[in-house]
């Protein structure tokens, strides 16, 4: 370009590199004042949805961008405007993978890329007593009314299939009711839960794997009422 194009450039315009020197200049300025605008839409690594709709769009555009540039990643002028389009979606839970590793996550009012982490399908059998699970939280299961259960979620039931079990959430749970069944994804748009804490939601079922208790969300009471038993929920330390 140098040797080749540029001498026949600048026989028809002797101002040719100047001008160009010009035009850079005022991309990087418009690149910059876009850039400190995309950095307000974001917060702790999360886009604010809300204000993201109301930028213009080059706006946007660099926002989506900047996240992604954030976590070292590489993307395409198609990525961004597919990201784009699902900011714009009114469903409140959207996914678009980046790569095998990362995707990028709408969820409800924020954005965010997430690190994809292996599906765990590790349960943990409930004992009297207290039990650690996955260094999440501990679990103390009492069968009598010791004052210790003053707080503790009480289950009434006439037969339960016993041991009991904790893992996290699966594809098709399903709730129970008087009325009947109720998808748990279901109860968690109703609440609009975030998919991350989705993730993190902590299950107690029978061994037939019938969802007993979801601590903060659910209980199941249509087991009847002759005999019952407690469940006492921590963070683990």
């Amino acid at each position: 370009y140098r040797h080749a194009l540029v001498p026949v450039m600048k026989q028809e315009n002797d101002a040719l590199l100047e001008q160009i020197r010009q035009y850079h200049l005022q991309v990087t300025s418009a690149f910059r004042y876009i850039r400190k605008q995309s950095k307000t839409l974001i917060k702790r690594d999360k886009i604010d949805v809300k204000a993201f709709l109301k930028e213009d769009e080059a706006v946007r555009d660099d926002a989506i961008a900047y996240l992604i540039e954030k976590n070292n990643l590489n993307f395409s002028y198609r990525v961004v405007q597919k990201i784009k389009s699902i900011m714009a979606s009114k469903r409140p839970n959207l996914t678009h993978p980046l790569n095998n590793r990362y995707t990028f996550v709408k969820s409800y009012d924020e954005a965010y890329v997430e690190r994809l982490k292996p599906i765990n399908q590790k349960r943990v059998q409930l004992q009297p007593g207290k039990v650690s699970f996955e260094n999440v939280a501990i679990f103390t299961f009492l069968d009598d009314s010791d004052p210790k259960t003053a707080e503790a979620t009480k289950l009434c039931y006439n037969k339960l299939a016993f041991p009991l079990w904790i893992r996290h959430r699966r594809d098709g749970d399903l709730l129970s009711y008087s009325y009947g069944h109720k998808k748990l994804k279901k109860l968690l748009i109703d609440r609009k839960v975030p998919l991350e804490k989705r993730k993190e939601l902590l299950i107690i079922t029978d061994n037939e794997d019938n969802i007993l208790h979801i601590p903060g969300f659910y209980l199941n009471e249509t087991l009847g009422d002759e005999n019952e038993v407690f469940f006492l929920v921590e963070q683990e330390k």
